[in-house]
């Protein structure tokens, strides 16, 4: 009897350490799998064909990877509308040679709208924009140089105007109490749009000072989508009127701004380029004659002021001025 309850109690920790090994190979499993479903969703294999495509949404990134020199993947992806649309495609390998090939079927499975070689030497992320209709379309995704077999990519299909860049001829402009409206260029594949017919624009936050949003939303071929892009507000700069020398420092006469102004500050160099300046800062707008003291003798330095506020936490400055001369005594 002592040695059948021996016998059973040797099973029953045997099977009590087999369930305790299979459930930490479950939780390592899991582990291992949670990284990847916070990056993008992922092929769905076997898709070796357009009959298997992994289903995609657009707009949504999917990763996946070439397995084998017989692996071949497929997604496919219906758009609501006609209109232009970017495929790109991401990935992060980085040795001396490789490369994909990425191809864009039409429904039948067949016809080839656009074919694409990618390779490590891109910046990382590759794309191509075309005019498309609305309908089901399918991608393939190979490999041309089998080093890439392996390697994780991500695919994904958009309206273009998320991809477009948008640009302004300058990013920082002066506070005047209006409303401001920088031009901004979008340029899309290559293309320069055109405002009223590819997109609109709007302006918020774009009369105090801080940082205001331009928003460019798609029309037409584009419509559907919108990107943003931000300027700063600053405030209005100020000059220097007059400059005085005194025994190791020197003093500068401002012209007063103190229209949304909290201060000034001053930089000065021994050298015009303003190589290596100093900055002094003087937090009283009202205040319009700035000294800077303890510095060497009979020495000249270069001077320029700006105005500046604080927002938010942040603090928003002018351009410098036009630099002028002094020589301490």
């Amino acid at each position: 009897m002592k040695r059948t309850m021996a016998s059973l109690n040797g099973r029953c920790g045997r099977l009590r350490v087999l369930w305790l090994c299979a459930t930490i190979a479950v939780l390592v499993a899991l582990a291992m799998m949670a990284p990847q479903t916070a990056y993008a969703a992922s092929e769905k294999e076997p898709n070796n064909s357009a009959q298997q495509a992994t289903a995609m949404t657009w707009g949504n990134g999917y990763s996946g990877a070439i397995s084998s020199s017989n692996d071949e993947d497929w997604f496919k992806v219906t758009l609501p509308s006609a209109g232009k649309f970017t495929l790109s495609f991401g990935h992060t390998y980085k040795k001396d040679s490789g490369s994909w090939s990425v191809t864009l079927y039409a429904a039948d499975k067949a016809t080839r709208l656009h074919s694409e070689s990618w390779s490590n030497k891109s910046t990382g992320t590759d794309s191509f924009t075309m005019g498309l209709k609305g309908g089901t379309y399918y991608v393939k995704v190979d490999w041309n140089w089998s080093e890439v077999i392996g390697e994780t990519y991500t695919l994904k299909v958009d309206r273009a105007l998320n991809h477009a860049s948008l640009s302004l001829k300058k990013s920082t402009v002066e506070y005047t109490g209006k409303s401001l409206k920088p031009t901004v260029t979008v340029k899309c594949a290559g293309a320069k749009l055109k405002k009223g017919r590819d997109y609109t624009v709007s302006y918020s936050s774009n009369k105090k000072i801080g940082t205001a949003t331009i928003t460019v939303k798609g029309k037409g071929q584009y419509a559907g989508a919108s990107k943003s892009c931000t300027f700063k507000i600053v405030p209005k700069g100020t000059s220097i009127k007059k400059a005085k020398s005194a025994k190791k420092s020197f003093s500068v006469s401002v012209k007063k701004q103190t229209k949304q102004t909290t201060g000034y500050q001053l930089r000065y160099s021994t050298k015009k380029s303003m190589k290596g300046a100093k900055t002094a800062t003087f937090k009283n707008a009202k205040k319009t004659t700035l000294k800077v003291k303890k510095l060497k003798a009979k020495k000249t330095y270069y001077v320029q002021v700006r105005t500046y506020k604080k927002m938010g936490g942040k603090t928003y400055a002018s351009s410098w001025s036009k630099a002028v001369k002094v020589k301490t005594k």
